[in-house]
């Protein structure tokens, strides 16, 4: 039985829009987030992004805009994949139970992580020279890791709050007679 003011979905259609969820929103969220960490530190460094002229008279508030929307499209272009990764963990999650957890989220979003880091980083990949065991290659993944996981656990945690506030997901998994 849904409880009141619940809406009780298809599981299918469930999965589904949580998947949607994370793969539209979950890069975006991530992008924001970079771009507000970085954009904070540059600050504190004394160097102000928005001020800076190009020398086409361009207005600041169209320098922090274009930073930003530059932060956002990278948050697609590297965090993709891990998006679309951890949302398909969510996905089957939600499918099976109606709901998952924050500590499964962040899980996943740390798996999917270590995973993307580890195919771009394999003797396959094209990215550095060298094969896998070359330190660079090894350090520079470690770096890149270490950067990407907490953008994309914070990420993995607001798509499910919008996945709940939305009632995509329930907060809590229903409670059956078995329980």
């Amino acid at each position: 039985m849904t409880p009141p003011g619940e809406r009780a979905l298809n599981p299918i259609l469930r999965g589904a829009a949580v998947l949607i969820a994370h793969a539209a929103a979950g890069p975006a969220i991530g992008g924001a987030l970079l771009f507000g960490c970085a954009y904070s530190v540059l600050m504190l460094l004394g160097v102000y992004p928005s001020t800076e002229t190009d020398g086409t008279g361009t207005p600041a508030a169209f320098n922090v805009a274009r930073l930003a929307t530059s932060a956002v499209a990278m948050g697609y272009a590297f965090g993709g994949p891990q998006a679309v990764m951890t949302g398909m963990w969510a996905a089957h999650a939600a499918f099976r139970k109606g709901t998952y957890s924050r500590r499964g989220a962040m899980i996943a979003a740390v798996v999917a992580t270590a995973l993307w880091i580890a195919l771009l980083y394999s003797p396959a990949s094209p990215l550095a020279e060298g094969n896998a065991g070359d330190e660079n290659k090894i350090a520079n993944g470690a770096k890149i890791a270490l950067f990407l996981t907490p953008l994309s656990m914070v990420s993995a945690l607001v798509v499910r709050w919008l996945c709940v506030r939305l009632g995509i997901l329930a907060e809590r998994p229903a409670r059956t007679n078995q329980d």
